[in-house]
């Protein structure tokens, strides 16, 4: 489907659905001066076209499940039915082709009985095709989750939320100091499950999924929001953003250095995603840019700049097989 730029009142829609996904319509329409219908009718279209998608995300720092980075070194031909499969392997949550499809790159949680994916990496060991595996556990994220990128951080006409708005908008019941996890339910499988494809799920719906009352699956996620256990992740069409060039970025800095370069990594607004991790690379990005000489400037000028920076392996990305919840089978792009 052909991305169409996204207006004024669509950016400010987005940033407002960035601060609560899952806030009434009304309110948002009465922050933003507009008719709840408008408000609704405008975030149908958008969903429609794949532009801005609400999915709930459990989020692993609370829940301490391990999160891996895998990437996958193919064969010429086979990185399209390596990344379909890796889209459908439990627990992935972003699975995208780089380097003009010689390479698949996919981040995924472990399961309780595999925290290290040692039944996917034997999988992915003898798959035809794979030439090399590289894994990295996530350490900690420094941008992402919560705390991802946001519309308001771009430079051209972003049409933002005033500050004043965005104090109506933010619902501080869900942030932290976060009470305790409770403890795991049998709601909670159907219950994430059913919100990672499509976070704004009505409670009615959502109790018959889990064949529970609309009352116990109202109660069930306000206790995992309290806890900071799930989030509502914003997913944004970025070439309709007029961001054409997305990529990942493997960084190999200096231990004494990690901390520094992934605050400067932070504080970027190119940066939509940021980790430190183990494995052959100690930091791991995504970032969102114009064009490629958006892409250049940014490796070279403001990351190869940074003190203790010894590597930069940047891909670009080619395709994109999953977004967290949903597979996207033939997505090309960012």
């Amino acid at each position: 489907m052909e991305s169409v730029m996204l207006d004024a009142v669509d950016r400010t829609l987005i940033h407002a659905l960035e601060l609560d996904g899952r806030a009434p319509f009304s309110r948002i329409a009465e922050v933003l001066g507009t008719s709840e219908s408008t408000v609704a009718r405008r975030y149908r279209r958008l969903r429609l076209k794949g532009q801005c998608r609400i999915v709930g995300v459990p989020d692993v720092r609370r829940t301490g499940q391990p999160t891996w980075l895998i990437r996958v070194r193919c064969s010429p031909g086979a990185a399209d039915r390596i990344g379909r499969a890796l889209a459908d392997a439990p627990g992935a949550a972003w699975v995208q082709a780089v380097s003009a499809t010689t390479e698949v790159w996919c981040s995924i949680r472990s399961s309780p009985g595999d925290r290290h994916n040692l039944a996917l990496m034997r999988r992915l060991g003898h798959a035809p095709g794979v030439a090399a595996v590289d894994a990295a556990q996530i350490l900690r994220v420094v941008v992402g989750g919560p705390t991802s990128f946001s519309i308001a951080s771009l430079p051209s006409g972003a049409a933002p939320l005033t500050a004043a708005q965005q104090d109506r908008l933010v619902d501080r019941t869900y942030g932290p100091p976060w009470t305790s996890p409770p403890p795991p339910a049998a709601i909670d499988e159907p219950l994430l499950a059913a919100l990672a494809i499509d976070g704004r799920t009505s409670y009615a719906d959502l109790a018959r999924t889990c064949s529970v009352s609309e009352t116990a699956v109202r109660r069930r996620l306000e206790a995992l929001r309290r806890a900071g256990v799930v989030f509502f992740e914003q997913e944004t069409d970025f070439t309709a953003l007029g961001l054409e060039t997305t990529a990942m970025l493997w960084i190999t800095a200096r231990p004494s250095r990690v901390r520094a370069i992934a605050d400067a990594l932070a504080a970027h607004p190119a940066v939509g995603f940021a980790a430190v991790t183990t494995g052959r690379t100690n930091l791991a990005a995504h970032v969102l840019c114009s064009d490629v000489d958006a892409l250049h400037t940014f490796v070279v000028d403001d990351l190869g700049q940074l003190d203790g920076v010894e590597r930069v392996d940047a891909v670009p990305v080619a395709a994109t097989f999953k977004r967290e919840g949903t597979v996207a089978r033939g997505h090309r792009g960012a």
